[in-house]
């Protein structure tokens, strides 16, 4: 979905997100940030804890079972 911007995208893949012609705006920021945003499930539990502000949302759905996708609209960003 092109229309869905900006797209933050951190995933454990042997394809890059470039590669595939995805647009995307970087990795997941380290810091809240609005806009959607696809993980692998792995990375966001990972021992660094580099995404544990992702944590406190809900996911809104999942691409297979690794890849979880968040639409992060926060206004009153922390």
């Amino acid at each position: 979905h092109p229309e869905k911007k900006p797209r933050y995208i951190t995933v454990e893949s042997a394809i890059s997100p470039d590669k595939l012609g995805i647009e995307h705006n970087g990795n997941v920021p380290e810091t809240q940030e609005n806009g959607w945003i696809l993980i692998s499930v792995n990375l966001l539990n990972d021992q660094t804890e580099k995404y544990k502000w992702l944590k406190k949302y809900e996911p809104i759905g999942m691409i297979g079972y690794s890849i979880w996708i968040y639409h992060i609209q926060d206004h009153n960003q922390d």
